[in-house]
């Protein structure tokens, strides 16, 4: 027999689709492929107004990968969705009628030949509530499954799990302010790169930063060292640029982000009259208003942005970094992934504080809930943004670790 462990977060263990009451709607504005399988149920179903709908609405498809799709109402709107904002193939056909698509979004698996991870998208805004506003949000729950023999995908390594739990510890600990756990993670990264990510040969030189650094961003002592660090603000707009040239090519979500982008440029002041010393100022008092979020928002509790942070790092499957050009193994391949993260965060930070500073009020859960899966959104139907953060990164010559340092300002 072999063993193979299934990784939850508790927060997934709990999610369930809140339907109509959902803030967004994932039956809006989203390409959905339909097998032929599915095609001919829909066709010849038993109920009237299923068939009629299917007529006009699910057609074959000229996309590789897709026999037919289910083209949208004027509105967008998925043709199948009732008055009530309910789906009209689960109430009239059940639940094993309903697309792949449908039926599995937003969950997803990362799997190895010794371990499944659960995952669900951050681009559904429930996931996004229980994920920050749960304390034990992201308590990994396990469980054996015994196999007859073991899968055929490649194992998950002890070394890049090691990895993985020593960030995932340092991003979790409690520390005065949460950039500080994630300087931390980003030193033990550089100090991991300069081993040649040997991690079985150099475990006790490892664990001994590891520990120095837990401690060090528990007791707050690494606040004023990373206060210190250059945080030039031309990079800063340099990073939020690049999300720009994408947010017009999203659909669904779209409008929402390009409006709080363009907000968040109105706030720091990037016009004709634009100036170095001008966009310092604006983003300092970004900076000041973000803190005041955290100290009097729905993000004031300690777990919200470790919550976030944890599962970005859950999620990509940190170190192996499947969401950017590269390698399982190699010389930047972790930091390069670190970076990106940071990035993420570092654009909803900003953005999120832009729009309290706007409306001179403190962020709501429903704020968060809208920018961030409208964000994850954008990340998930557009590789092409971390390919170009990184090519940001090469132009301006700064490392990973450089440029996260760039971000973590507070």
């Amino acid at each position: 027999m072999f063993i193979h462990k299934i990784v939850t977060p508790m927060f997934i263990r709990r999610f369930e689709c809140v339907g109509s009451e959902c803030l967004s709607h994932c039956c809006q504005d989203w390409f959905i492929s339909i097998d032929k399988k599915t095609y001919k149920k829909y066709h010849s179903a038993e109920s009237i107004e299923i068939k009629q709908i299917s007529r006009e609405h699910v057609l074959k498809s000229e996309r590789e990968g897709a026999y037919a799709y289910v083209r949208l109402t004027e509105d967008k709107k998925c043709p199948f969705l009732t008055e009530k904002r309910l789906c009209n193939v689960y109430s009239k056909l059940g639940p094993s009628a309903m697309s792949h698509t449908c039926r599995e979004y937003p969950r997803s698996e990362a799997k190895y030949q010794n371990a499944t991870f659960k995952r669900l998208s951050l681009s559904c805004p429930e996931a996004v509530r229980q994920l920050l506003f749960s304390a034990d949000a992201m308590q990994l729950t396990e469980e054996d499954k015994y196999l007859k023999k073991a899968p055929q995908d490649d194992a998950l390594t002890d070394p890049q799990y090691l990895v993985y739990l020593w960030c995932l510890n340092l991003v979790q600990a409690q520390s005065p302010e949460f950039e500080d756990n994630l300087y931390a993670a980003m030193q033990l990264l550089t100090f991991i790169s300069k081993l040649n990510y040997d991690i079985e040969a150099n475990f006790d030189r490892i664990q001994g930063v590891y520990e120095f650094l837990l401690n060090a961003a528990e007791s707050g002592k690494l606040t004023a060292e990373r206060r210190a660090l250059p945080h030039p603000a031309a990079f800063q707009t340099a990073v939020l640029s690049v999300y720009g040239k994408f947010i017009p090519k999203l659909s669904w979500g779209g409008d929402l982000l390009l409006s709080v982008y363009i907000n968040t440029l109105r706030q720091l002041g990037l016009d004709d009259q634009q100036t170095a010393e001008r966009t310092e100022e604006n983003m300092a008092r970004l900076r000041a208003e973000w803190k005041v979020q955290q100290q009097e928002s729905c993000l004031s509790e300690p777990y919200t942005l470790r919550n976030l942070f944890s599962y970005l790092l859950y999620h990509g499957q940190f170190p192996h970094a499947d969401n950017f050009s590269g390698g399982v193994t190699g010389s930047r391949n972790a930091l390069s992934h670190f970076s990106l993260l940071v990035m993420d965060y570092f654009y909803l930070r900003t953005n999120l504080a832009a729009l309290a500073a706007t409306g001179k009020r403190v962020l709501k859960e429903n704020d968060i809930q809208l920018l961030m899966s409208a964000y994850f959104s954008l990340k998930m139907h557009t590789g092409d943004i971390n390919t170009d953060l990184l090519a940001l990164m090469e132009n301006c010559q700064m490392s990973d670790a450089v440029a996260c340092i760039c971000l973590l300002d507070s």
